[in-house]
């Protein structure tokens, strides 16, 4: 062997490429149509980013070899790194001159027009050329994923269920299948193939991403956010799980664990716009509207006009009272889209209350004019029937209603209440009591029954039916609640603090429970826990004068008049514009402590 080839070799070893291309240049004066040597000068100079000497030898290799395949294989490489895919695929055409059948140049033009985006020739390739010559599995799967990326699913569907046919432990293949069924709303069969690839592979993230995708389809939020948590484990740095929990939370109204959620979400991702909208509903439905506005504003400062954004302003404003202006926010968002069932919904409530019950009764019928399956309108035109004691309409409008959706709580609540209204307490328990024996599990039905008796003062079968609804679904503040009122009807006092104090656990922000749970553990002999349920609830609701007046007589029971003297003037600090009403019973208080001290 030619001694500056062998040691040309080993320096290509150690990779020092100039020392090489230095002794590679020493043979080829002695050869200079040593293509062996000019492939090995081409590689050095790849390694060296030195493209355009590269391609020179590789070029000269085929002045002397037409027929030389690899160089063409690596002619074209070196024009792909450098971006110039047209001269790639020039390239590798030319080689196929030679080698028609040759599939690592079919695979490597089959790539080149994928990165280029240029899927029909990418697919020519595939189903004209390299499909006959190999029909493997694998080519299967690049023919699916071909017609996938054309938008023509049902093609796709077709050859990767031919790639599962062929290997049938081809998971890739599975879950492709499963994500078009899914897009094409076919569920039970989608589900089919996740619960298949997860029997193969239990931690695959896809199939379990899917699964509580799936989950959510059909309204089994418990079992999805189980999925995504365990789809979290493999990949924490997916914002979009995240998300979905934060959606279901939403769902199941368990909005401080859907904050949680989507708060991760924006730390992955800060500007995930629809997850802000998510969140700021959250922090609204959990009391906290300036929380809400916050991240509204932030969203509308870029996107001035979506709807979702908008519709949450409106809301915000309709809690504050401002029904004209989040009138006007609806009527915007209703110009752009008139056929918004939603807005003309909530146009409607707002009439509502602003007594405008005709006008509001036509935008219900409108809303569902559009939407025949808008349960909200439905009930709402109902309601505004009832509150028009249009009884027997209210109770038309609430039937249609249950062919949309037989097992609402709204709808038979309002049945219920149709018959209660008329002074048919015995149609609207009879009415409870039937549906709760087809399903006993119908845990708001229960709590229903449960107001009815209590309004009867008939104590025991309402905490029958508070009981039962507590047992059913024991996250619902309001259950807890009525049952603490029904055990404080019935002489009994522990069980209702601890009923009491399970309602704002669930929700803290529950003002008129704070106050009640107060009083019952005033009136137990436990005023120290009384008057620390208090301060908490003024930390909570500083602009709320009946706690102020409430902790001022409990420190007066105490004997501390000058700490009942300090709460008074604590809520009289920093306010110029007290009501006269509220002015003059703390100045009456204030003289009575004065007596007292």
């Amino acid at each position: 062997m030619n001694e500056n080839l062998r040691e040309a070799g080993s320096y290509f070893i150690q990779k020092n490429y100039k020392k090489a291309i230095e002794l590679y240049y020493k043979v080829l004066a002695d050869n200079p149509e040593n293509t062996f040597v000019l492939s090995k000068i081409a590689q050095c100079y790849l390694f060296l980013s030195n493209y355009d000497k590269a391609i020179s030898n590789y070029e000269r290799i085929l002045e002397l070899e037409p027929h030389n395949i690899e160089a063409y294989l690596s002619a074209a490489k070196v024009y792909e790194n450098t971006d110039d895919i047209d001269s790639a695929v020039e390239f590798l055409n030319l080689a196929l001159k030679y080698e028609p059948n040759n599939t690592s140049i079919l695979e490597n033009l089959y790539f080149l027009y994928v990165d280029n985006e240029d899927y029909e020739k990418a697919l020519y390739v595939l189903r004209d050329k390299l499909i006959n010559i190999m029909p493997t599995s694998a080519n299967y799967f690049l023919l699916a994923q071909a017609y996938e990326r054309l938008f023509n699913y049902e093609h796709a569907l077709k050859y990767y269920l031919k790639s599962i046919s062929i290997n049938e432990n081809n998971i890739d293949a599975k879950m492709a299948v499963a994500r078009i069924l899914f897009a094409d709303k076919d569920y039970e069969k989608a589900k089919k193939y996740v619960v298949d690839i997860l029997t193969q592979d239990i931690s695959n993230y896809d199939a379990h991403k899917l699964l509580g995708q799936l989950y959510i389809e059909e309204e089994k939020y418990a079992l999805a956010v189980d999925e995504f948590n365990f789809a979290l484990n493999i990949n924490p740095k997916d914002d979009e799980l995240y998300y979905y929990i934060g959606f279901c939370y939403s769902i199941l109204k368990k909005h401080d664990k859907a904050i949680t959620a989507l708060k991760n979400t924006l730390q992955i991702n800060p500007i995930n716009h629809t997850a802000k909208i998510l969140l700021a509903n959250n922090y609204f439905a959990d009391g906290d509207i300036e929380q809400a506005q916050i991240l509204i504003n932030e969203v509308l400062n870029f996107m001035p006009v979506n709807d979702d954004a908008q519709k949450l302003t409106a809301e915000i404003l309709m809690a504050k009272h401002r029904y004209e202006r989040a009138l006007d926010r609806f009527n915007s968002i209703l110009k752009r889209n008139p056929n918004d069932s939603y807005c003309l919904y909530k146009k409607g409530v707002i009439l509502s209350i602003l007594g405008l019950g005709e006008e509001a009764q036509n935008c219900f019928k409108k809303a569902i004019s559009y939407n025949k399956y808008d349960l909200k309108s439905y009930i709402a035109l109902a309601n505004s029937y009832i509150d028009t004691g249009k009884i027997i309409k209210a109770l038309n409008c609430f039937k249609r209603a249950l062919t949309i959706s037989a097992d609402s709580y709204d709808v038979i609540l309002g049945i219920a209440n149709a018959y209660y209204l008329k002074n048919d307490f015995e149609n609207a328990r009879e009415n409870y009591i039937k549906i709760l024996k087809i399903n006993p599990g119908e845990h708001q039905i229960s709590y229903n029954l449960g107001k009815i008796y209590f309004r009867q003062e008939d104590y025991m079968l309402a905490f029958k039916y508070f009981k039962d609804a507590v047992l059913l679904n024991s996250d619902d503040y309001m259950y807890h609640y009525d049952l603490a009122k029904t055990y404080i009807e019935l002489a009994q006092v522990e069980d209702a603090l601890e009923e009491y104090s399970k309602s704002l656990d669930l929700n803290p922000a529950f003002l008129d429970c704070k106050l009640e749970f107060a009083d019952l553990l005033a009136a137990s002999g436990n005023t120290e826990k009384a008057i620390t349920v208090l301060k908490r609830s003024i930390r909570m609701f500083p602009e709320e004068f009946t706690i102020y007046i409430r902790l001022s007589e409990l420190y007066q029971t105490t004997g501390d008049i000058k700490k009942s003297n300090e709460i008074l003037d604590k809520y009289l600090k920093d306010r110029n514009d007290i009501d006269e009403d509220i002015l003059e019973k703390i100045e009456n208080m204030k003289s009575t402590l004065l007596e007292v001290k």
